[in-house]
């Protein structure tokens, strides 16, 4: 059985566009870093961004501008390639191609100075076993990303992510979500980084919900064993605070019904 060893993460799509079942105003440059500034000093140390994320990654890289190396050396930062931004429509689109992949990379690079984890997106079963991913993996290797991993939303992809023998991967997991069960308790029995999305249920409960909730909700993902983290997204330092204390009562919970059962 795989220990569990797992943190909070922040999402950074809200910084970088309107999203979400109440979108909110998407923040300036100083505000969002002064947002990230604030989850750092709150102890997060993984921020997952993408190029699809409307500006998200140039803020971020403004952010890690900021910190001195010995900081930057203690945050993962992970981004994705595969979805992009078009900015004149204000709107996502997907491109697998090794040109687009390649291009993709050599621009969240300029923007984020160096990835720690790069992440496949908008994720399908042909892409995984194309040729143009396996050539864009090794493009990305050879420019210094340290980590590939990929991001799959239905458990089709993310069965296959698995049998590729990736060593990471990112899913959405919560009490609306069991069709993702049978595969994040395989991955996090065979003892492969995780990154949750969505531990909430979607639309408008996440903002609805009290912070008890919310750590019923987190208690639901982290029954399952496993090392890597679980992603909540928001801009508001407050209902980030409220998060990260629902997500340690969450954990402290677990880790005392464990301890008497044992």
């Amino acid at each position: 059985m795989t220990e569990r060893n797992v943190q909070l993460g922040l999402g950074l799509i809200n910084i970088g566009m309107k999203w979400g079942a109440r979108p909110v105003p998407v923040p300036c440059d100083a505000e969002a870093v002064a947002f990230v500034e604030a989850a750092y000093g709150l102890g997060l140390r993984l921020f997952d961004t993408s190029p699809s994320y409307g500006d998200s990654e140039v803020k971020l890289g403004h952010f890690l501008k900021t910190l001195t190396r010995e900081q930057r050396g203690l945050i993962t930062v992970a981004t994705k390639f595969g979805e992009h931004w078009n900015q004149d429509k204000g709107e996502a689109f997907a491109d697998h191609s090794y040109d687009a992949l390649c291009r993709s990379l050599e621009r969240s690079l300029r923007r984020l100075g160096s990835i720690d984890l790069l992440q496949l997106h908008r994720t399908t079963v042909d892409v995984l076993r194309s040729a143009d991913l396996a050539k864009a993996w090794e493009f990305a290797r050879k420019a210094g990303v340290r980590k590939i991993g990929v991001s799959a939303s239905t458990p089709e992809p993310a069965a296959l992510t698995l049998e590729l023998g990736y060593g990471v991967m990112q899913m959405p997991y919560n009490v609306t979500r069991e069709d993702m069960g049978p595969v994040f308790r395989e991955a996090a029995g065979r003892g492969i980084e995780l990154l949750i999305n969505r531990p909430y249920q979607a639309g408008a409960r996440l903002y609805d919900s009290e912070p008890a909730e919310r750590a019923a909700l987190f208690g639901h993902v982290l029954k399952v064993p496993f090392r890597g983290w679980v992603l909540t997204g928001t801009r508001s330092v407050e209902h980030l605070k409220e998060n990260l204390g629902a997500f340690r009562q969450a954990l402290d919970r677990l880790e005392q019904n464990e301890r008497t059962t044992n």
